[in-house]
């Protein structure tokens, strides 16, 4: 058993640093020492909702210490990224080529939700103690399945190789993968947050033409240029439906509204208003997973609209992680613009509390 640390939230809202002892890696599993984990508004949504003690943290990067005897890809020594969406390729949505959806290993759809319990591979104070989608990443080490590390072959540092598994894959699959965000388009992002930045340079990416940031804050407005915004518009928060900005979509459209919308603010409000601000046979794409009963205008659909809520952005991980790499090293993909606080894993508290009143555009924690 290996004495280590760790985040213990009691799901309750409160948090502190603990002592915790991990096992060993069994045979398909991969022991892990995390060097940094980045910090998604998920993380700090569940510390308070889950209602059960658990370790947080989905992001990371870290150094590979053991392998199970029957780990094939990844050795001792290796540097690797850490993912939640894990496939088991096997299953019925597996072989369809759906591994964010796996039925088997996924946390979110095989109905554990948040974690497996048969799954602990950490004690604390004697007992298991799940871990956040299986992989606790806010803790000094963690055991997870091989099919939930990426090795690392670019030249990365370790806090920039920790913010990729989420964030950053769900924005640029979205735009990519779900949208098939297409050459000389028009794009709306609603919230310019971690994942609506990587949206917006994912646009960038695909050649949209035009792409609108919407944000009720003026410095996340303005730092959206960096990643590539063509027109920034400052929503009225006061306005649950967007009605203003909408006219302003309007107007920088010649009446139509855009090919593509975005939401990405976890604001259940929000989550229909992209099928307002997109043209007939326009595509809306709801990010954050809003899961709250609403009471909808089915009107909003009509004239071939198309609404889709895509988990993970539809992306494989072991083919995506790599792409994400290699256009960061290529100098085509924004990761350092991203990070806007560092702090050591016992400052938690703090950063926590910067992310909450949402003074951090992406935090990471280092872990020594």
């Amino acid at each position: 058993m290996i004495k280590s640390y760790a985040i213990i939230s009691d799901g309750k809202g409160h948090s502190r640093l603990e002592n915790i002892v991990v096992r060993p890696p069994d045979e398909t599993e991969i022991l892990v020492e995390v060097k940094a984990a980045g910090i998604c508004r998920t993380d700090i949504n569940k510390i308070s909702r889950i209602g059960e003690s658990f370790i947080p943290g989905h992001e990371g990067a870290g150094l590979v210490l053991e392998t199970g005897n029957q780990v094939t890809k990844i050795k001792p020594g290796d540097r690797v990224l850490l993912n939640w969406a894990m496939p088991c390729n096997a299953c019925y949505q597996c072989d369809l080529g759906n591994q964010n959806l796996c039925e088997t290993n996924s946390p979110i759809v095989s109905g554990t939700k948040y974690f497996s319990k048969t799954l602990n591979t950490a004690l604390f104070s004697g007992q298991p103690i799940p871990r956040l989608f299986n992989l606790g990443t806010f803790s000094k080490h963690t055991v997870v399945k091989e099919s939930a590390v990426t090795k690392i072959d670019a030249d990365i540092p370790y806090p920039l190789a920790g913010i990729v598994s989420c964030s950053v894959l769900t924005g640029f699959g979205s735009v990519v993968h779900t949208a098939k965000v297409s050459a000389g388009s028009s794009v709306a992002v609603i919230g310019c947050g971690g994942i609506g930045m990587n949206v917006i340079q994912s646009a960038k990416l695909s050649k949209a033409k035009t792409i609108i940031a919407i944000d009720t804050d003026t410095k996340r407005l303005n730092l959206s240029k960096t990643f590539g915004s063509t027109h920034q518009l400052l929503a009225n928060p006061a306005e649950p439906d967007l009605q203003s900005t909408l006219a302003q979509i309007k107007a920088l459209t010649d009446g139509r509204g855009t090919d593509f919308c975005f939401e990405c603010t976890d604001i259940p409000a929000l989550s229909v208003v992209p099928l307002a601000m997109i043209r007939h046979g326009g595509t809306a794409v709801q990010i954050s997973g809003v899961e709250q009963e609403l009471t909808v205008d089915m009107s909003l659909f009509e004239f071939d609209k198309k609404y889709i809520n895509p988990l993970y952005g539809n992306c494989i991980p072991e083919k995506d992680i790599p792409r994400i790499l290699s256009l960061y090293q290529s100098n085509e993909y924004k990761l350092e613009e991203q990070i806007t606080q560092v702090y050591p894993l016992e400052d938690f508290e703090l950063m926590f509390k910067k992310i909450s009143n949402k003074e951090v555009l992406k935090g990471v924690f280092i872990i020594s």
